[in-house]
């Protein structure tokens, strides 16, 4: 776990308190707490912290990709995929991107291997490279072929 990580949980602890504090003030939910961006640099505490996140959600939305309370990084760093994908037992498309640290393509490999009905693909690209350009192009072919092929 590094210092990014850490910072993030610490602040993710003390914003339960705080959320707690300003539920009975009467603020309004979005607004209670400690707020944490959604997407940042490796090095920096967000949601999602990933070389070029924040720079590709940013430009595919056009605007600043917000703020998540901090409570949720400790929701976050707990989460695991791996019993609800297990379950899953419809037609299911898992697309690795070769270059993806967020989701490492081992990861969405070895995800896919616990499924029936899996279809697996793997594009050159990033977490993030794929919401633009070519890589997003390439991307939904495979998305669209794919829903063409089950529906």
């Amino acid at each position: 776990m590094g210092p990014a990580t850490t910072r993030g949980l610490t602040r993710g602890v003390a914003d339960y308190p705080a959320a707690a504090v300003d539920r009975l003030r009467g603020v309004d939910a979005d607004e209670r707490g400690l707020r944490v961006p959604l997407f940042g640099e490796p090095n920096e505490v967000a949601a999602i912290a990933a070389d070029g996140a924040a720079r590709a959600v940013g430009d595919v939305l056009g605007r600043e990709p917000g703020t998540a309370p901090a409570r949720s990084l400790v929701t976050l760093q707990r989460h695991d995929v791996r019993q609800a994908v297990q379950e899953l037992s419809c037609p299911t498309l898992f697309v690795a991107g070769e270059h993806d640290a967020v989701a490492p393509p081992a990861s969405v490999v070895a995800a896919s291997d616990g499924v029936r009905n899996a279809s697996l693909v793997r594009v050159p690209a990033s977490h993030y490279g794929a919401l633009d350009g070519e890589e997003l192009d390439r991307t939904l072919r495979y998305e669209l072929a794919f829903l063409d092929a089950e529906l």
